[in-house]
C-alpha cells in the first residue's frame, strides 16, 4: 500500500533516466546538476558552486563555519565580511533599523536592542545626560547639539520649581497657576518675581537687587539702579516737593520745617548758641515721626498723614487698615506682621 501511494505522488519523470520525482521544480533542479552540470548556488567564501541550496549549507557549516563571524541581529544571518553584513542590513532590513547609536552609528531595530548596546558597549562613555529628555551622549558637544537643535525652544519655557518643560509660555504660566500658585505667595519688591518662601526672596533680592536697596525714593517708594539715577528721579518728579535743602549734607526737604528738624537731630553737633554751647533739639520731645516725610510729631500723627498724604498712599493694609506709598513696602509689612 504505501509502495503504491509513494509511487503515486512521484508523478515527474525525468526523460533522460527515468528518475521519478513528486514536484516538478526538483525534477528540473536534478536535470539541470546532473544531466547539464548547472551549479546556481555559489560559496560566498571560496566561490564553489553547488546544484542544490542544501549542499550550499551543508559545505559552509563543515569547512567555513569559522569564518562566519559576522551575525545579523535581526535574522541571525552570518557573513565572513563585515561588509557583507552591512550590504545584508542596508538591502533586508534598512526600514526595520531606525535607531541609531549616537557612539558608533550602529543601527537597531528596537530602542530595547539599542540600550543594550549602550549599556554593554559604551556604558562608561555617556556621560552627558540630556536635562529634559534623559537622553545621554558620549560628548558635552553632543549634547549640546542635541539641546539646541530638539529642545532650544522649550528651554525658555521651563518651570523653575519642578523642572517641567512646557510647550509655551501660556502653558508655563497655566502650570504654575494650576500646580504651584499657593506655593509663590512672596513677592520681589523690586521685579515682582514670585517665590515659594521668604527666605528665596531675601537671597534673591541679596543676590540680584543689594545694590538697588540703597536707591529707594523715600517719597513714593520707587527703587533705580544707582544713586545718579535716584538723584535725576527726584528732581525731576519731586523737586516742587523737596524746595529745601541741609546746608550740611545737601539732602532736600518739603518745608523748612523738615530741614530744621533734620538738622537738629542729624547735625546736631554743628548747632551751637552764641556762646558756643550746643543747642537743645528744638523737636527732641517729639516722639511721633512721619515714616514719608520725616516729620516729627508729638501727635495728630493720623490726621498729619490723611491732610498731607493720603494722594501718595495707595496701597492700604486689608488686615489693619495701614497704607503704604508702594506695594513693596505694603508686601513687607504683611509679611513681617500679619505672617
Amino acid at each position: 500500500m504505501s509502495m503504491v501511494s509513494t509511487k503515486k505522488l512521484r508523478r515527474f519523470r525525468c526523460e533522460l533516466c527515468s528518475k521519478t520525482f513528486a514536484k516538478r521544480s526538483h525534477m528540473n533542479s536534478h536535470i539541470d546538476s546532473v544531466h547539464n552540470n548547472i551549479r546556481r548556488w555559489t560559496c560566498e567564501f571560496c566561490c564553489k558552486g553547488f546544484t542544490m541550496k542544501g549542499s550550499l549549507n551543508k559545505h559552509i557549516d563543515c569547512i567555513h563555519k569559522q569564518l562566519r563571524d559576522f551575525s545579523c541581529e535581526l535574522c541571525g544571518k552570518t557573513f565572513a565580511r563585515k561588509g557583507d553584513l552591512k550590504k545584508h542590513s542596508d538591502l533586508t532590513h534598512k526600514k526595520l533599523r531606525r535607531y541609531p547609536c549616537e557612539v558608533c552609528a550602529k543601527a537597531f531595530a528596537t530602542t530595547a536592542h539599542l540600550k543594550a548596546h549602550v549599556d554593554t558597549v559604551h556604558k562608561k562613555l555617556r556621560d552627558f545626560v540630556c536635562n529634559i529628555c534623559g537622553k545621554v551622549f558620549s560628548r558635552n558637544g553632543h549634547l549640546k547639539r542635541h539641546v539646541d537643535g530638539i529642545h532650544k525652544k522649550l528651554r525658555e519655557h521651563t518651570c523653575e520649581l519642578c523642572g517641567k518643560v512646557l510647550a509655551n509660555v501660556g502653558h508655563m504660566r497655566r502650570h504654575v497657576n494650576r500646580i504651584h500658585k499657593k506655593l509663590r505667595e512672596h513677592t520681589c519688591e523690586y521685579c515682582g518675581k514670585a517665590f515659594a518662601d521668604i527666605d528665596d526672596v531675601k537671597r534673591h533680592v541679596n543676590g540680584i537687587h543689594k545694590r538697588l536697596r540703597v536707591c529707594k525714593c523715600d517719597i513714593c517708594g520707587v527703587v533705580l539702579t544707582d544713586i545718579k539715577n535716584l538723584k535725576k528721579h527726584v528732581d525731576a518728579v519731586h523737586k516742587q516737593l523737596r524746595p529745601h535743602t541741609c546746608e550740611v549734607c545737601g539732602k532736600t526737604f518739603r518745608t523748612n520745617g523738615d530741614t530744621r528738624r533734620h538738622i537738629d537731630t542729624v547735625h546736631r553737633e554743628l548747632r551751637v548758641d552764641e556762646n558756643g554751647e550746643p543747642l537743645k533739639p528744638v523737636y527732641a520731645q517729639r516722639k511721633y515721626t512721619c515714616e514719608i516725610c520725616g516729620k516729627a510729631l508729638t501727635g495728630h500723627l493720623k490726621n498729619h498723614i490723611n491732610c498731607i498724604h493720603k494722594q501718595l498712599r495707595e496701597y492700604a493694609c486689608e488686615i489693619c487698615g495701614k497704607a503704604f506709598a508702594g506695594k513693596g513696602n505694603l508686601t513687607i509689612h504683611v509679611n513681617d506682621v500679619h505672617k
